[in-house]
């Protein structure tokens, strides 16, 4: 009899302690229902099967409600002589995709706190295996994309991925504002920008804008047809590029993209902590990386791939009655210290850059900035 390879890899699914619904995909007529079916019939004591295109009446089964205990108590009802034994029961959804709400349902059968990206922080806690890591973070990618099909309108579908898969070369350029060229060739804001709010209400990506003066308040001075892209989560970026850049980023090999990397870390630790993204570019070259309201002032963050000046840094924090800043923080390769205006730290750090901290004080390099050894009013240097 012929041996299938998925034989093996649905008996190693079945093995493994954190499995998950299982979505065989394939050509048609490839025998995918006929080997799904021998091995739940050969490995379980019950097997509830459908076909949605055979039995659209099924569908009814997953409306309303989508707990696990609803769907199999509408099951249990739909399906005569369907047992459902705990542990012991292979359900078997064909032509899914006739199905958008069994399709979503599917989560249900595998809500227990770890999946998607804290699945991924939990893999890397265990096994400090970066191939099982990049694995995890490509199967969300694949998720998010499978979300832009199903939930977007017809219209707008092949555009968000378009402008998903243009982040890694959005970031690589010296100019990092997102153009719609870069995207497609002759590519226009009409034709993307709804893609791009899709991506952002997803909770995918985050907008860094364009301000037109460094003064308070940011949003008010913001160009909204101005911006950058930046994923909300640095894994996600990394996942997106080749396979062999975390190892490049942990030996120090990365080049030109390494800038690119390090923005994007720290538009990642701001999103979460809560703060909106703006910076500043203007056609004479001064060009900031980002700019934060930090207790009451406009303040410059600087992130350097490497050490080094920063001249439009310099230039404002020189002409303070032109551009109303007085303060920067450098973020980088650095111990904490002061050089003038301007407190570094190391990159690391930067989580920390948070207004919400009551102790930070910006005119003195003292641990209350930092939040470090409080109980002791030591300083560090």
């Amino acid at each position: 009899m012929l041996k299938r390879k998925i034989e093996t890899y649905l008996a190693d699914w079945k093995q493994s302690e954190d499995r998950k619904p299982l979505v065989i995909k394939g050509i048609r007529q490839c025998g995918k229902t006929y080997i799904v079916q021998k091995f739940a019939r050969e490995n379980y004591d019950s097997v509830v099967y459908m076909n949605f295109i055979l039995e659209p009446d099924k569908k009814s089964a997953f409306t309303g409600n989508i707990d696990v205990d609803t769907i199999i108590l509408n099951l249990s009802a739909l399906i005569k002589g369907s047992r459902f034994i705990e542990g012991k029961t292979c359900i078997i959804l064909d032509e899914i995709q006739e199905c958008k709400e069994a399709r979503t349902a599917l989560k249900s059968f595998h809500i227990d706190g770890v999946g998607g990206l804290p699945e991924v922080v939990n893999c890397f806690l265990e096994t400090k295996n970066i191939e099982l890591i990049y694995k995890l973070q490509r199967n969300l990618i694949a998720e998010y994309e499978e979300d832009m099909v199903k939930y977007a309108d017809d219209a707008d579908k092949p555009n968000i991925r378009e402008c998903f898969e243009s982040i890694p070369k959005q970031l690589a350029k010296e100019n990092k504002k997102f153009q719609y060229s870069v995207v497609k060739k002759g590519g226009r804001s009409s034709q993307y920008i709804g893609s791009i709010q899709w991506l952002e209400d997803a909770g995918i990506i985050r907008r860094c804008y364009n301000i037109q003066a460094t003064e308070l308040p940011l949003e008010g001075n913001s160009i909204k047809d101005c911006f950058k892209v930046y994923t909300t989560d640095i894994g996600l970026l990394v996942a997106m590029l080749d396979y062999g850049t975390q190892a490049d980023i942990l030996k120090g090999n990365l080049l030109g993209y390494k800038g690119a990397i390090f923005e994007n870390l720290m538009a990642d630790f701001l999103c979460k902590s809560g703060q909106k993204l703006y910076y500043l570019h203007k056609d004479s070259g001064l060009e900031l990386d980002f700019l934060v309201r930090f207790k009451g002032e406009c303040v410059i963050l600087e992130i350097k791939a490497k050490t080094g000046k920063s001249k439009s840094m310099t230039t404002v924090l020189k002409n303070k009655d032109v551009y109303h800043v007085k303060n920067a923080i450098k973020l980088g390769q650095y111990n904490v210290g002061r050089e003038g205006d301007i407190l570094t730290i190391p990159l690391y750090m930067g989580f920390l850059v948070n207004d919400k901290l009551a102790d930070v004080i910006i005119p003195d390099v003292d641990v209350s900035l930092l939040n470090v050894n409080k109980n002791t009013g030591t300083k560090q240097n």
